[in-house]
């Protein structure tokens, strides 16, 4: 069973699918799985924020190819897909991807291949993504180095990333652990997000190396 799902991105009107029975999937995860905790099931103020400043800049993602990380339900994706980029988009999630291919299709979104990946054994050609996206990844102190590795693995020369953050304490710490690692670190957005009864400051950084 399914349950719709609408957001809208600037002025434009999106729908996703996701499974009825949320409660169920939160009660599968034991109190140390971090790593299995099923964020996928929402779509994040973080997402909406970096969806709406992707839509704005059309002719900067506009025919290049581009990543995004930890996809989940794919609505960042979806957006750069429909505005003329070509994206690879991955989570290891199977489920969350099974829902995101729905999407895709009810949305007719093309120029878009969904990927099961663990970003701690990324399959992809390095050097090959001329952006990378990612929304709210940053939430655990363990995820930087990785997160740092694959970012530095897999983006072009002269590439760029936007990353967006909810300001929250963990996050505020990855901004300088970023800039240790040698990226050039610029703040492009902090706004407040309403969704789904969540109101939070959510920054976008731009990293470039």
């Amino acid at each position: 069973m399914t349950k719709i799902l609408n957001i809208d991105i600037n002025s434009c009107k999106w729908t996703f699918f996701r499974p009825t029975d949320l409660e169920s999937y939160w009660n599968r995860i034991g109190e140390d799985e971090v790593d299995n905790i099923p964020y996928w099931l929402e779509i994040w103020p973080a997402a909406k924020l970096l969806a709406e400043l992707v839509d704005n800049n059309k002719e900067r993602f506009k025919n290049k190819l581009g990543l995004e990380v930890g996809c989940g339900l794919g609505l960042v994706s979806m957006v750069a897909a429909k505005i003329g980029s070509k994206m690879v988009s991955f989570d290891c999630e199977y489920e969350a991807l099974y829902f995101a291919k729905m999407s895709q299709k009810y949305n007719q979104v093309k120029n878009l291949l969904f990927l099961t990946m663990d970003w701690l054994q990324p399959s992809l050609k390095a050097n090959s993504v001329d952006f990378i996206l990612a929304s709210d990844v940053l939430y655990e102190k363990c995820f930087f180095e990785p997160i740092n590795s694959l970012f530095s693995q897999i983006l072009k020369p002269g590439g760029f990333i936007w990353l967006s953050n909810p300001r929250r304490d963990v996050s505020l710490e990855s901004i300088p652990f970023l800039e240790t690692k040698g990226w050039k670190v610029q703040k492009i957005a902090s706004q407040k997000i309403s969704l789904q009864d969540q109101n939070p400051i959510v920054e976008v950084w731009q990293l470039e190396q």
